[in-house]
């Protein structure tokens, strides 16, 4: 990944770390006040930044444009009900003709259908981003942690420069 990157829901910084050493400009983005703190607890990798906020309301929004948006995981935690929100958010804080990559857990392992991880299925997927994206790639046999094989979806998406 190359120029500026937006990092949603960044938990502990792990992904943005692993980016920066690329060469690019990262921003971690979290709602929870522990996790950036964790993220900044550990010494820099390269060009990261950190911000509290909230990338459903569009906190990312005025600090774009972004060439870029790694999604790791961040889509499944988020209610359902909210995730057109995350869409918007996500084509509001991309230039025209930017890339989203993202890594989906389309089927977790959660006793509990009410909290997260909620399950986001292919055919979830393609009716939140279709609208707005084009899918250049998608992949289900992608390297992940054993636990999780078989369970996500990479998909790589570029935002239509028309709507």
């Amino acid at each position: 990944m190359t120029g500026r990157v937006l990092v949603p829901g960044c938990g502990a910084g792990h992904d943005v770390r692993a980016i920066a050493t690329t060469g690019a400009a990262v921003l971690g983005m979290d709602i929870a006040p522990t996790a950036i703190r964790l993220a900044q607890s550990f010494p820099p990798a390269g060009n990261e930044t950190y911000l509290l906020g909230d990338f459903l309301a569009g906190t990312a929004s005025p600090l774009g444009p972004f060439d870029w948006i790694f999604e790791h995981t961040c889509l499944c935690a988020i209610p359902p009900a909210r995730r057109r929100d995350y869409v918007r958010a996500a084509c509001d804080a991309l230039r025209p003709g930017g890339l989203l990559l993202a890594v989906v857990f389309t089927s977790p392992d959660n006793p509990n259908p009410d909290s997260p991880p909620f399950a986001c299925s292919d055919d979830d997927i393609s009716r939140l981003f279709d609208p707005f994206f084009d899918t250049l790639e998608s992949h289900k046999d992608s390297p992940t942690y054993p636990e999780r094989l078989g369970r996500e979806t990479l998909r790589l998406f570029r935002k239509r420069t028309t709507p």
